[in-house]
């Protein structure tokens, strides 16, 4: 019975994410770059807070269903800290996560930055309803327990030039425990490696065109890239299209009101069991707090005034 046990955990989670990756995907992450690197985290001053919520294989029994929340801040122009918690179950094995985030970010010069990040937290992997699939409550495999919690860390490092160009560099399980399943057995959480990169040019007017590639590589297995390109529209409406390797076509379409922002994409899967599925479906939505624009500028304005106010202040007293 054991190793009908291991056989269907083995399947289950090659199936998890494509190539055996055990980090499941995401296509919106181009809009929410906190998913791929904690040294994202405080790039802009402002807070937001992320619910977002794939359902891959859609029409398959047990398809992949990862759910994650996520809030970020600006402490300071040179600090930011994030919270991200996610949640993601595949047949009967699911698997929480919980990660406290920390960004720093250093001015090399007018246009260019270097960002820091780290990530510490814990993983939890569990097995269930056992009793089901085996059809024996007294099966000794059923009554052991199936709960194990791993450390798990990430570390990022990026660098924007102008606004415009930002590369980085990301290790997911970098230093991570093992997740004990079964007795002896463990499940063993690898490192990954991303990079990724993207580009905003301004097309007109408020219109940006920004193309984006991503990376993923593991041990042992061949790397897989993503090839994204997206249109903004004031920042109101937005789009795009993108290709996934060992998956299919992407595309997504978002809108703004006020705070609130919501973007939907659907993948068109076309490989091993997503072949026999209707696609794969994510929802985005953003609530984001900052300061005003035109408090912003309000304030420029002000500090710029101020010398200047000084000044004559001095002059007049000169002439006196």
């Amino acid at each position: 019975m054991k190793k009908i046990i291991y056989l269907i955990l083995a399947i289950t989670i090659s199936c998890s994410s494509y190539n055996a990756q055990q980090i499941p995907l995401n296509s919106l992450y181009s809009y929410n770059s906190y998913m791929i690197s904690p040294s994202e985290v405080g790039k802009v001053d402002e807070t937001k807070i992320n619910l977002s919520q794939r359902q891959q294989w859609l029409g398959f029994d047990g398809g992949l269903s990862t759910i994650w929340l996520d809030a970020q801040t600006q402490i300071n122009p040179k600090m930011g800290i994030g919270l991200k918690l996610g949640y993601d179950k595949v047949s009967f094995l699911e698997r929480m996560q919980l990660d406290g985030s920390f960004g720093y970010h250093l001015m090399l010069d007018d246009n260019s930055d270097i960002h820091f990040g780290l990530s510490l937290g814990v993983i939890q992997g569990a097995m269930l309803n056992l009793d089901e699939i085996i059809g024996d409550e007294d099966d000794i495999v059923v009554m052991q327990s199936f709960n194990d919690i791993a450390f798990n860390s990430q570390f990022g490092l990026s660098y924007t030039y102008d606004d415009k160009l930002n590369i980085g560099f990301s290790f997911p399980q970098i230093y991570s425990s093992d997740i004990e399943i079964l007795g002896d057995t463990s499940y063993n959480l690898v490192k990954h490696r991303y990079f990724y990169s993207s580009y905003s040019m301004d097309l007109s007017e408020g219109v940006f065109f920004t193309p984006m590639l991503l990376v993923r590589s593991i041990k042992g297995l061949e790397s897989q890239f993503d090839v994204f390109g997206n249109l903004n529209f004031n920042n109101t409406f937005w789009g795009g299209i993108g290709v996934r390797q060992e998956g299919g076509m992407v595309v997504n379409l978002g809108f703004a009101g006020g705070s609130f922002s919501f973007t939907y994409a659907y993948e068109f899967n076309k490989n091993g069991v997503a072949a026999f599925s209707s696609g794969s479906h994510e929802i985005l939505l953003s609530l984001t707090f900052g300061k005003d624009s035109s408090i912003k500028e309000e304030e420029e304005e002000e500090e710029n005034t101020q010398p200047l106010l000084e000044d004559e202040g001095s002059e007049e007293e000169d002439v006196e």
